[in-house]
């Protein structure tokens, strides 16, 4: 430990923790102040079980004497991932040792004499052990050159001098310098550790190096409690901000962590002062953390949860330093709480208290106990994102609130110091969950000093043997097939698909990674795929697990977040990475959502999110323009559901939280369902059956960037008007069979609607509507004492429209769809014209009418733009078939959140022909414009004007006629999809 206090403090803290020898030696207290001083976690989540990997310095060095051009590499690839076992600088590994492979070896160890024994050098680095498998050495050697030279850290970066030994197997033993003469036969000793092998090839005839990477993890639980005992004096506090303990475990998802009992235990050695509850706490359920609490005699402090009234535990703790008094209050987060309350876990009765409500109920309840308040109060708190920003922008008399896990996995100090003012903003102390947190904080007479460092928690560190073997005993037990593949390596499958390899070379860690290679020199990307070989990335894993959620769960929309601090090994990963991968305890539920909700949900997107089913701008699903008035089935995992932002919108949606797992054992049995069940269901059951690769092959590219068949019925306009009508220049179309040519002016009521049948998908839709419009009044007419009825809109049009999305070019940098349309319209009405002169009926309207044409897919704003040629037969013009153009354009553009402006133009042109007669229309033109005001996801308010400019063929009809219509109308508007949902 001392070795690792050299490394690892800086000075600052040693000095820190001789100031701290001296606050307890009898200073003068007033000239002094009063001190406390405080070791803080916060989000370890597992104290026994929680470790971070980051194999990073040996990378960036490879890769820097990989562009060197003088050292001639041809091909960097990372051949695979391993597992070492590890104990006081001995390393024992084999190509295929499992677990119980290793138990063999170490008992017969002492009885075995190696096969070869030679001297190497190897790389020790802080994230990592790096050493040649040749006999040669000068691969690592020129990486040590190179740190030097590149003014790597040297403090962490070092070249030492050790012994590999090979066994029959092959089985490797390699002895560090520290190492012991005798090897301990004790396996729960040894502890299991990740690594990588990479493959560097030379131009011929240069040797080829193999490379081994042997990572050291940080954060892990034997070593912080070694850590946690050697820090701890006397009169420091140690305290958590919550989220402490496992939850459920990795292997055996359905219930508590294994290692949850050592976490206790290690809790129970090191002397917690102060812990706050926090969801992990409470997966196994309120009574079982109550039987921990009483069995362990922890002090748990929670002022967020409360039943029938009272605290379930305490509010808060006390401290004192001299005369001065520390409050300590625990506040949860109702975001994390409240689903635990869903689903039973939390019992009857019980209340969740809003962050602000709980704070002020501890701090009444403190200024009763000690009849004042306290000198000084910390908040331990779970809460995170803006939820943590506004309780700290809120909250007055709070001196430090501890909780943010944001602080890199570095060592850092930040400190303040300001006059004791209540009212200034609390200091917001900053953790990792992979680190320690040192808190002083000094209480002046006249003025507050806080000084926060945060410190790693090394490997390099000596672990707590006991802890350690506990640890062991139960993470090799759970990993005996730990080495078996679980998920393939997808290398060769992203190198020969264009498209795959694409998606590789654009994902985040990609460019980071090429950026680092190429320096001021670029690299093609056939040079950088040799130095750099496809593995799998965040990207194609988001893929990957969309496309099976989609296809399992029949939904349009995936919503998850991103597992966090993943490590995407290249090569095939072995069972143990893959469960590491899916350590979450995410809940999936499916909700479904309208149009306006799930924009609404997209806005509060950010790139740790998975989505799938969507565009990368978030304006399609499944390639069909995002419709506010239409529902979607969307998957979403309980880490974003839960989040305080997303309740309101999710408020009052349909949910579904029971559902069936298709990979389990018992399939048709519906319960609640962790994502990482779903996941790892579908490897091994894939795994099992031989069929893993091409099953996950078929699912590698995004399917939703294409459609699927899809029936819906949509109803559009479904409205209820009042309007005004007038006409111009109508007088001489008294025979034309159109209501809006030949109708008075007047005032009128009524309704119009469309209903349509759509068949889509990628290479077709087809589309089945009737419309109708029918506005009129029956008015007294004082002349004759009797009734008399006024139509202004009478309109029954059948139509049937085909599709084909067959072509695209390329357009100002984008690729432009053009689609071949036919239309065939049989437009009639409900009740004939009247001819304005005679009082007679003209026959009643029908037309048949054919076009052919082209249009482009609807956009957010641009929804229609049609041209084509056009054949009309009116069947009350004998052997009269007319020739026309026709052109149709819908746009919709919105004003703000409410408000939307659509403005629709369908104009018409037919050429003479020779049996025209007074009823034939040569020209044709409808605009109409309207303001909408939406009142819900359907209903809206719309006032509108309806523009019909129309001209006849005749001398006699040569001259414009026009009609317009202004009304006020309540539209309804919906889309169903019966694969989706149900029609009633």
């Amino acid at each position: 430990m001392k070795n690792y206090l050299k490394k690892r403090l800086s000075t600052s803290i040693f000095t820190y923790l001789c100031i701290l020898g001296l606050v307890f030696t009898g200073l003068s207290a007033e000239a002094r102040g009063q001190t406390f001083s405080l070791l803080h976690t916060a989000g370890v989540r597992g104290l026994a079980s929680n470790y971070h990997y980051g194999i990073n310095t040996p990378y960036l060095l490879i890769h820097d004497y990989a562009r060197e051009p003088l050292n001639a590499v041809r091909e960097l690839r990372t051949a695979g991932a391993s597992i070492y076992f590890y104990h006081q600088g001995l390393y024992i590994w084999g190509e295929k040792m499992g677990v119980q492979d290793f138990h063999l070896f170490l008992k017969q160890l002492q009885q075995m004499k190696p096969l070869q024994k030679k001297p190497i050098q190897v790389l020790d680095t802080p994230d990592s052990i790096v050493l040649e498998a040749a006999d040669q050495h000068a691969l690592v050697k020129s990486l040590a050159l190179l740190a030097q030279s590149r003014k790597y850290d040297q403090t962490g970066i070092e070249r030492k001098e050790a012994i590999l030994e090979t066994y029959p197997g092959p089985f490797y033993l390699l002895r560090l310098p520290e190492a012991p003469l005798q090897a301990s036969s004790l396996p729960e000793e040894w502890e299991m550790l990740l690594g990588l092998q990479m493959d560097l090839k030379k131009t011929p005839p240069l040797p080829a190096h193999q490379l081994l990477l042997i990572g050291k993890p940080e954060g892990e639980g034997a070593r912080r409690s070694a850590l946690l005992k050697e820090l701890k004096g006397e009169h420091q506090l140690l305290v958590d901000s919550g989220n402490l303990l496992e939850g459920l475990s990795s292997i055996h998802t359905a219930s508590l962590s294994l290692q949850r009992s050592n976490s206790l235990h290690v809790i129970l050695q090191t002397g917690y002062f102060a812990l706050n509850i926090g969801a992990e706490e409470l997966q196994g359920g309120l009574d079982n953390l109550l039987r921990e609490s009483d069995q362990f005699h922890l002090p748990w402090i929670s002022s967020s949860i409360r039943q029938a009234g009272k605290a379930v535990f305490p509010a808060y703790r006390l401290a004192r330093s001299g005369q001065k008094v520390l409050a300590l209050i625990g506040i949860g987060n109702p975001d994390e709480l409240s689903p635990l309350q869903e689903a039973g876990l939390l019992g009857k009765g019980l209340e969740i208290l809003q962050p602000q409500e709980a704070l002020k109920t501890a701090l009444e309840e403190i200024k009763l106990s000690l009849g004042r308040e306290a000198d000084a109060v910390i908040l331990l708190t779970t809460l995170e994102g803006r939820a943590l920003e506004d309780l700290v922008e809120t909250s007055q008399g709070i001196d430090v609130v501890l909780g943010d896990t944001g602080a890199p996995l570095q060592a850092s100090r930040e400190s303040i110091e300001a006059p004791r003012d209540r009212e200034r903003l609390p200091f917001k102390a900053r953790n990792n969950p992979h680190a320690l947190g040192l808190l002083q904080l000094d209480l002046l007479p006249q003025r507050v000093k806080i000084e926060n460092e945060v410190l790693p928690i090394s490997f390099d560190a000596a672990p707590d043997p006991q802890v350690l073997a506990e640890i062991m005993r139960i993470r090799q037990k759970a990993y005996l097939n730990a080495l078996d593949i679980l998920l393939p390596d997808l290398g060769p499958t992203l190198l020969e698909t264009p498209a795959l390899r694409q998606i590789f070379l654009q994902s985040t860690k990609t460019r980071n990674a090429r950026k680092r290679l190429e320096g001021l020199t670029s690299l093609s990307d056939q040079d950088f795929l040799r130095l750099y070989p496809p593995r799998m990335t965040a990207e194609i894993w988001s893929i990957l697990t969309s496309n099976l959620l989609l296809e399992n769960f029949n939904c349009e929309v995936v919503l998850l977040k991103s597992p966090e601090d993943a490590v995407y090994m290249p090569g095939a990963w072995p069972r143990l990475l893959a469960y590491e991968l899916l350590k979450q305890d995410d809940t999936v539920a499916l909700y479904d959502l309208s149009g306006t909700q799930l924009a609404a949900l997209l806005k509060l997107a950010d790139a740790s999110w998975i989505k799938g089913g969507l565009s990368h701008d978030n304006s399609k699903v499944w390639n069909r323009p995002l419709q506010k008035n239409a529902y979607y089935r969307t998957l979403i995992s309980s880490s974003l559901s839960n989040r305080s932002d997303f309740s309101p919108i999710l408020k009052g949606s349909k949910k579904r939280e029971e559902l069936k797992n298709p990979f389990s054992e018992t399939p048709n049995k519906r319960e609640i369902l962790y994502l990482r069940n779903i996941l790892l269901g579908f490897l091994e059951k894939k795994q099992s059956k031989g069929k893993l690769s091409k099953e996950i092959e078929e699912r590698l590219l995004p399917h939703w960037e294409k459609k699927q068949s899809l029936l819906s019925l949509k109803i559009s306009d479904l409205q209820l008007t009042f309007s005004g009508y007038n006409a111009l220049n109508n007088q001489t179309y008294s025979a034309v069979r159109e209501t809006r040519v030949t109708s008075p002016n007047n005032l009128t009521y009524g309704g119009r609607t469309k209903l349509s049948l759509i068949f889509d998908n990628e290479p077709l839709t087809f589309t089945n509507s009737v419309q109708a419009k029918f506005e009129g009044l029956s008015l007294l007419d004082e002349s004759s004492k009797q009734t008399k009825f006024t139509e202004s809109q009478d309109d029954l049009v059948f139509s049937s429209e085909m599709q084909l999305h067959l072509f695209e070019f390329p357009m100002f940098g984008k690729e432009i769809q053009l689609i071949p349309y036919l239309e065939g319209i049989y437009d009639t009405e409900f009740t004939p014209t009247v001819k304005p002169d005679t009082q007679t009926t003209n026959p009643r309207q029908a037309e048949l009418s054919g076009v052919a044409g082209l249009t482009i897919p609807a956009g957010p704003v641009l929804k229609a733009f049609k041209t084509g040629l056009a054949l009309r037969r009116d069947f009350n013009v004998p052997n009269n078939i007319e020739l026309g153009l026709n052109f149709k354009l819908d746009h919709d553009y919105p004003l703000t959140s409410a408000l939307r402006w659509n403005n629709t133009l369908d104009f018409k042109y037919y050429l003479p022909s020779p049996n025209d007669n007074s009823s034939s229309l040569g020209l044709i033109t409808q605009w109409v414009s309207a303001m909408k005001v939406s009142l819900t996801d359907n209903l809206s308010l719309r006032i509108f004007a309806d523009a019909y400019l129309f001209q006849g063929k005749l001398p006699s009809t040569s001259q414009l006629g026009a009609s317009v219509i202004l009304g006020v109308g309540l539209a309804y508007d919906r889309l169903w999809k019966p694969g989706y949902e149900s029609i009633f």
